[in-house]
């Protein structure tokens, strides 16, 4: 073997070990509740704190008020870890969801639930994602309507 090739076998399985990696997903699902009733169409947002690992995840509720969180890559679920969860429910002004392809700012929906849900700065839910599946459950108000 030439010395070349003598080389290029270690670089290739260290570049293989690299693809693959990442830290392990835990599946995350819950339901968000208005009250005593479910909340359909909220978008459910896990932000990674501390040491968490990852990016995080988002999901939306279904009309039972239940999601499944996706993460940024697309993976079912989040690494293990501390979040900050946000939940945000956009509506239009005749109680319809807004366009999918109009921006959110040329969008004439509007946030129905309180800062302290949807503000990412504001907020005070809180997740513990632990190694096993997780189910994290949530209750919001909605906003007072001007």
């Amino acid at each position: 073997m030439s010395r070349r090739g003598s080389l290029a076998l270690p670089l290739l399985l260290v570049l293989l070990a690299g693809c693959g990696g990442g830290p392990t997903v835990v599946p995350v699902t819950g339901t968000v509740r208005l009250k005593d009733r479910p909340l359909a169409h909220a978008v459910v947002n896990f932000i990674p704190v501390g040491e968490s690992e990852g990016q995080g995840g988002h999901g939306s509720t279904d009309a039972e008020g239940r999601y499944v969180l996706t993460g940024t890559r697309g993976e079912n679920g989040i690494p293990p870890g501390e979040y900050k969860v946000t939940i945000s429910l956009r509506l239009r002004p005749d109680g319809s969801l807004p366009e999918p392809n109009v921006p959110p700012i040329e969008s004439d929906a509007t946030e129905r639930l309180l800062p302290q849900y949807w503000d990412r700065d504001l907020t005070r839910l809180q997740a513990t994602v632990a190694k096993d599946a997780a189910t994290h459950d949530f209750l919001v108000e909605l906003a007072p309507r001007p």
